[in-house]
């Protein structure tokens, strides 16, 4: 198929979808330098907007960058070619692009279809081949997969952390998310400089699955990955010699085990899907042929949409202000919430996932179930004295034993529980004797934790 033909194949099917073309600007002279950290940015050409993204050219067995404006037409980035006046170099043309990744040829060919029948074909096939108990699971998947192609757009990605007994279906997600993701790299031990390239130059996701021991470097790593992001640099060769690149990698993360690991720290920017034994309508077996047809239709759905994606992440900042959750929860609902508005659909479900996420996160600790039980005893026994809870030393010494007791805790858990509240605490009298006391919105805070979230998200309907 010649070139000509697949590029006016994208911009047909981008009109249909979108509104009319703009013309786009006039010509500015000079260098298109398209380096690996521009994949998933916004471009300004000639005042021009412009979504920037990545595909495997097979005719030569390269890398083809490709711009989109605001209405889904596509500017493919030939090596050396001309665009609007400037001479393109894409400056990792040299290297092979790995087999995952989309050919632009696919990518011309699939079916646009709009954002929320895209949605509904995806939550089909997520509802066929995946049982539970909650029908937002099917939809946190699917949303968390949709935002996947546009995740560089957002600073904060939110990951998903798979759990449950073994055959209830956790590595179904997997294979789901391996296919309608964005360009899935398995990690297996630990992360090597391959991982990091393939995962930066193809904004993909990251998956693990079958994990249930991460080491705390890897643990750090993740961590890293989702506050500021891993660093990576390489030498790249072109035509004008040897050239250093850098730039930091922050991919969106699924944890697939029967064990999460004891971090809450990591839990926490993410949300938990506890899976139970069910029947699905379908075997895994089928899944290929379902959900083939719609794989590059999904990613290319979200690319030409890029501009309205933007637009609904806007609103979706507004709308979770109000929120009574913890700002870091506010962060990564941000770009799923975008998802549903820009698909037209309810998100109403995405606040209790979110306070579930947090309190099954914030429990996953033994010694934080421990503190959760202390915390309600403190809110019940404690004495209010304005905006402070207080409670002599004594009878919160025997709180800590009880717990210590009630929960199993080791010698070094209980050390941790004591800790946690001398740190968060300030020394105080009581009737003449030692006390301590906490501010009453950290007890609250706290609670909040313990509350029915749990309830709320497998019962809501």
């Amino acid at each position: 198929m010649a070139m000509e033909r697949i590029v006016a194949e994208v911009e047909a099917q981008a009109s249909n979808a979108s509104a009319p073309q703009s013309s786009g600007g006039g010509g500015g002279g000079g260098l298109l330098v398209v380096r690996p950290d521009m994949v998933g940015t916004i471009v300004r050409l000639d005042g021009v907007e412009y979504y920037i993204d990545v595909f495997r050219f097979d005719a030569a067995d390269t890398w083809l960058p490709a711009l989109f404006d605001e209405n889904g037409r596509c500017i493919p980035l030939f090596n050396m070619s001309m665009v609007n006046g400037r001479q393109v170099r894409v400056t990792f043309s040299s290297l092979h692009p790995p087999k995952n990744i989309f050919s632009f040829e696919e990518f011309a060919m699939a079916e646009v279809l709009p954002p929320r029948e895209a949605y509904d074909r995806l939550l089909d096939v997520v509802g066929e081949f995946v049982e539970h108990r909650s029908p937002y699971v099917h939809r946190l998947v699917v949303s968390w997969s949709l935002a996947s192609w546009l995740h560089n757009l957002v600073s904060k990605k939110p990951n998903i952390y798979v759990t449950g007994f073994f055959g209830t279906g956790k590595s179904v997600i997997a294979q789901i998310v391996r296919r309608v993701a964005r360009y899935a790299v398995d990690l297996v031990g630990t992360f090597s400089a391959s991982v990091l390239w393939n995962l930066g130059v193809m904004r993909g996701v990251l998956v693990l699955d079958e994990t249930d021991r991460l080491s705390a470097s890897v643990r750090m790593m993740l961590r890293r990955m989702h506050d500021a992001g891993v660093s990576i640099t390489k030498m790249i060769a072109d035509e004008l010699g040897w050239h250093m690149y850098s730039f930091e990698v922050s991919s969106p993360i699924l944890f697939v085990g029967t064990h999460l690991p004891e971090d809450p720290a990591l839990l926490s920017r993410g949300f938990i899907l506890k899976m139970h034994y069910g029947k699905p309508r379908k075997r895994a077996i089928d899944l290929d042929a379902e959900i083939k047809p719609i794989m590059v239709s999904v990613a290319k759905t979200m690319i030409l949409h890029w501009k309205r994606y933007i637009d609904a992440l806007r609103l979706a900042k507004a709308e979770v202000d109000e929120w009574e959750v913890h700002e870091r929860y506010k962060d990564i609902v941000i770009p799923l919430i975008a998802v549903e508005i820009l698909c037209r659909k309810d998100w109403g479900y995405l606040e209790d996932a979110l306070r579930y996420a947090s309190t099954a996160s914030f429990y996953q600790l033994k010694a934080n179930r421990a503190i959760g039980w202390v915390v309600e005893q403190l809110y019940k026994k404690g004495h209010r004295v304005g905006d402070m809870v207080v409670i002599k030393e004594s009878e919160f010494r025997e709180l800590a034993r009880l717990a210590t007791s009630l929960f199993g805790l080791s010698e070094s858990d209980a050390r941790y529980v004591y800790q946690y509240f001398v740190s968060a605490s300030e020394p105080c009298m009581v009737d003449d004797e030692p006390g301590i006391c906490l501010d009453v919105k950290d007890v609250v805070a706290v609670r909040r934790l313990m509350g029915n979230a749990v309830l709320r998200f497998y019962t809501r309907r």
